[in-house]
Parts: C-alpha cells; structure tokens; sequence
C-alpha cells in the first residue's frame, strides 16, 4: 500500500496523528504527523524521532519507519479549519528545533503540543508512576536494606518525572 493509499483509506487530514507500535515489542508508540501535500503533491509527515529532534520526514523514512512499527490508532486533530491550519504552522514551525527527550520532550509531546497547544506525555505519566509505585513497593516489603533503599531512589525518582510532567 502507497503512502497516499494509507492517507487516503484513513481519510487523514492536516495535523491528524497517526500512533504505532513496535512490531516486535509493542510496548511504547510513536507518534507521527500528518501535515498535508506540499506544493509538489508530496505527502507531509513530521515527528520528533531520537537523535533528530523535530524533522519533516522524506517518504522513504516512513516507509522505513512502517518495517519497525504498525498503526494501531489515529488521533484525529479536533478543531475548525483556522485551529487545524494553525496546529500545522505549529508543526512546521518547531522543525529542527527541539532535540528529543523521552522524559519531557518525545513524540507524543510534541503531537499534543501541535493538536492541542500543550506538550503532554501520557505514556510517560504511566511510566513514571509505576516507577514510583513500584519503589514504594520494594521500599516497604523488602527486608534487604540495599533494595529497600534502592526503592526508595525509584519512588523519588518516579515522583520527581511524574511532577515535571504534570507541570508543563
């Protein structure tokens, strides 16, 4: 299937967000966006990819990026037109930008800040919660000190990520 069959079979539109997983593992998803045609009919995705930051992608790259990974969802942009053309310039504007973090600054981040205007990670809320449940966990059931204390480090450290993120 052509990129344009996918864009087409989809109905994607400007600013939409495709998620995909993992073949192998499926754990984590990676978010891309749809921006539309350029002048020369080309079809427009950009993501914030790990040692690139925020960078438009060539259609070889994301039919690259589909041997590794598979849609599981859209997320559809919600908004008129004016928010949808707006939530693209903010896409192309932050191109070459940011450097990626997987804390504070991955994919879902940066297609939440372009759908919705706020940068938010739902997947690192998970993740940094459940590091933090899991300290405590180990921190009040083990009775070797070294584990307890090291669960302890966890829960501080799940605390302290899930804080960061709440408050961007």
């Amino acid at each position: 299937m052509t990129l344009q069959d996918f864009i087409r079979i989809n109905q994607l539109r400007p600013a939409d967000a495709i998620v995909a997983r993992k073949k192998n593992i499926g754990l984590l998803a990676h978010y891309i966006l749809y921006l539309g045609y350029d002048r020369n009919r080309h079809p427009v995705f950009m993501a914030n990819m790990i040692g690139r930051g925020v960078v438009r992608l060539t259609p070889e790259e994301v039919a690259e990026l589909t041997e590794d990974y598979a849609p599981v969802r859209l997320n559809p942009f919600v908004g008129n037109d004016y928010e949808r053309k707006a939530a693209v310039n903010r896409a192309l504007s932050s191109q070459d930008q940011a450097a990626y973090k997987f804390v504070l600054q991955n994919c879902e981040h940066f297609a939440n800040w372009v759908q919705k205007g706020v940068p938010y990670s739902q997947q690192t809320r998970i993740v940094s919660g459940g590091v933090a449940v899991g300290g405590v966990v180990l921190a009040t059931t083990s009775e070797n000190e070294g584990v307890r204390t090291l669960g302890w480090i966890m829960a501080g450290l799940g605390l302290l990520t899930l804080g960061m993120e709440l408050s961007e």
